[in-house]
């Protein structure tokens, strides 16, 4: 059926193919923080570990998450992509939250708590109908907060 070609989707998977091969992104979480473990710029490494844990997502939606969503192939058939399918979690804005998550937690010592993450996603796309992703509440909700606080000042 022409109706459901969709040409974008096969050239982006090709140049993701491409760009992505072996060893560019990271198959799993652990090779996720890994990669973000030895990332440089001991300054803002410092910065985020002293966010609060509930504003991290919200606060790296457009940044990292972004970078981590397309540059990790996490809309598209990725290694990293199918890791997190097989956990049930299908949102690429759900894998950069639970990838940035870990890595704060690990960062301050703390459990990831992965099973307990992958329950929350699920169950917040339970019933949905499409809407935004919960990392895109949290984005504005951080949004919204700053302007108050900059409001209030």
């Amino acid at each position: 059926m022409l109706g459901s070609f969709r040409p974008w989707k096969l050239i982006r998977s090709l140049h993701l193919r491409r760009r992505f091969g072996k060893g560019r992104i990271p198959e799993g979480l652990e090779g996720c923080l890994a990669r973000l473990a030895d990332r440089p710029g001991r300054n803002g490494r410092e910065r985020f570990k002293s966010w609060p844990e509930e504003d991290v997502v919200g606060r790296t939606h457009f940044g990292l998450g972004l970078w981590m969503r397309n540059n990790w192939g996490l809309w598209s058939d990725s290694p990293l992509g199918r890791h997190f399918n097989e956990m049930g979690i299908f949102h690429a804005d759900d894998m950069s939250a639970i990838i940035i998550l870990s890595h704060h937690r690990r960062l301050n010592g703390k459990d990831i708590g992965l099973a307990e993450q992958v329950a929350f996603y699920k169950n917040w796309w339970k019933g949905r109908q499409g809407g935004p992703s919960f990392a895109d509440c949290e984005q504005l909700r951080c949004l919204e907060q700053a302007l108050a606080d900059h409001e209030g000042r």
